[in-house]
């Protein structure tokens, strides 16, 4: 069953919590079968200024996520911002979960942003 939350048909928009716990550095998995993200919205106090994203086919091989011209994708982040994303960069994957550099002081909820494909 996903977390997702549909905010209007199976095209539109739809909202995904991604929680990165305390004392660590990487969500748990979220499951974007058949969306691709647009954007994150971030909560309003963050340890890092960094975001990475891994993704999956399988939901348990995980690889950091490049773009084709070798550069990781990431996020510079601060708090309480919203962020696009370029969907591209998420179309071939189901899983993605989010990767700091370092620990998080407290759990913090991103929200990612998808839209039906």
């Amino acid at each position: 069953m996903s977390d997702a939350v549909t905010i209007q048909n199976a095209f539109a928009r739809r909202a995904y919590p991604a929680t990165v716990p305390a004392s660590g550095s990487i969500s748990g998995t979220v499951d974007i079968g058949g969306v691709t993200l647009t954007g994150l919205v971030t909560p309003g106090t963050l340890t890092n200024g960094t975001l990475y994203f891994r993704v999956s086919v399988d939901g348990q091989t995980y690889a950091p996520l490049y773009n084709p011209f070798g550069s990781r994708v990431q996020v510079l982040l601060g708090s309480s911002r919203a962020y696009p994303l370029d969907p591209t960069d998420f179309l071939s994957w189901q899983y993605v979960a989010l990767e700091t550099p370092t620990n998080e002081a407290a759990a913090r909820v991103i929200m990612l942003v998808g839209r039906g494909i």
